[in-house]
């Protein structure tokens, strides 16, 4: 037969366990609180579209600068590097004075 120390222990962990798992409620309850009022979101599943979608959107634009730097570059190396498109040096246009 159990001990009473051991059903008061069993008891004890019991409680605890129930109140640990009310403040993960609660933190879960404020957690779509905060992203319901931030993001606009009512679910986690809500969540994780708008995270697919602003990853997806984060992509897209690093992939647009990446082409618009090597555009950039291909368009003003030689002017950058004082050739033409032939590769003869040019005379600095002295507008930087």
């Amino acid at each position: 037969m159990a001990e009473a120390s051991d059903v008061l222990r069993l008891k004890e962990r019991a409680e605890k366990d129930s109140r640990r798992a009310a403040e993960a409620q609660g933190a879960l309850k404020e957690t779509l609180r905060t992203l319901k009022h931030k993001y606009g979101v009512d679910s986690v599943k809500d969540v994780k579209k708008l995270l697919d979608k602003l990853e997806r959107e984060d992509r897209q634009s690093g992939e647009e600068f990446d082409k618009a730097v090597q555009k950039y570059e291909r368009e003003y190396r030689n002017a950058l590097a004082g050739t033409d498109e032939t590769g003869t040096e040019t005379e600095p246009s002295g507008d930087d004075e």
